[in-house]
């Protein structure tokens, strides 16, 4: 629940968020007790504006 108040207060915060690596370079705690990234680089959006300044894998 946490989580997902957390998520959504950011999105609205920040709409562009995006990831700053590509999704196939996230790491994932090595845990059978609760799975979480080791780290979560992100972007807060493109500075000059323009989608194109964003990685490809932003949609």
């Amino acid at each position: 629940m946490e989580t997902e108040i957390t998520l959504d207060a950011l999105l609205t915060r920040f709409p562009r968020l995006a990831l700053a690596v590509d999704p196939a370079d996230l790491r994932w705690r090595p845990s059978v007790r609760a799975r979480g990234l080791i780290r979560l680089p992100v972007l807060c959006g493109a500075r000059s504006g323009r989608a194109d300044s964003l990685p490809a894998w932003v949609s």
